[in-house]
C-alpha cells in the first residue's frame, strides 16, 4: 500500500544526493513524483466595472504607444503615475486617440509625398534630356 507523504528530508553530502534517491526508491520507502502544477494564488476576478476600465486603460496605452511609434519615437519606460480623477482619465483618453488619428494620417501623407519623390527621382534624367531639347529649340527659333 501506497502512503501519500507531504514531505521527505534526506541528510547527507549534496553529490551523493542521486546515488542515496536512488538507492531509497530501490528499497521502495520512496517514491518521488513531480509537484502538481497548481498556481499558488489566482487573482480575484474584476467586476464588471474594472474590467471596463482596464480595457479603457489598455486603448489608452495603445493609442499613446501607437502615436509615439508613428512619430519614430520610443516608448517611455514604465513609471508610476500619480493616481487621477475619471475626468482627467477621459480627456487624456480622447486626446490619445485624437493625436493617434492625426499621426496616422501624417503618416500617410508622407509615405505618398516619399513615394511621390522617389516617382519625380526616377524620371528626371527623362525630363532633363527633354529640357535640353526644349532650350535647344528656342534658341534656333530665334535665329531665323
Amino acid at each position: 500500500m501506497i502512503v501519500p507523504m507531504a514531505r521527505a528530508r534526506i541528510l547527507g553530502p549534496r553529490f551523493r544526493l542521486d546515488e542515496a534517491i536512488g538507492v531509497i526508491q530501490d528499497v521502495g520507502v520512496l517514491h518521488l513524483a513531480p509537484p502538481r502544477d497548481v498556481p499558488l494564488a489566482e487573482p480575484p476576478p474584476l467586476a464588471p466595472a474594472d474590467r471596463r476600465r482596464r480595457r479603457q486603460l489598455e486603448r489608452i496605452l495603445d493609442d499613446s504607444d501607437a502615436t509615439i511609434a508613428a512619430l519614430g519615437g520610443s516608448p517611455p519606460l514604465v513609471r508610476a503615475a500619480p493616481r487621477t480623477d475619471v475626468g482627467t482619465l477621459a480627456r487624456a483618453a480622447r486626446r490619445a486617440a485624437r493625436v493617434r488619428r492625426q499621426a496616422e494620417r501624417l503618416g500617410a501623407t508622407l509615405a505618398a509625398l516619399e513615394e511621390e519623390q522617389a516617382l519625380i527621382d526616377r524620371y528626371r534624367g527623362f525630363f532633363g534630356a527633354f529640357r535640353a531639347l526644349e532650350v535647344a529649340r528656342v534658341r534656333l527659333a530665334n535665329v531665323s
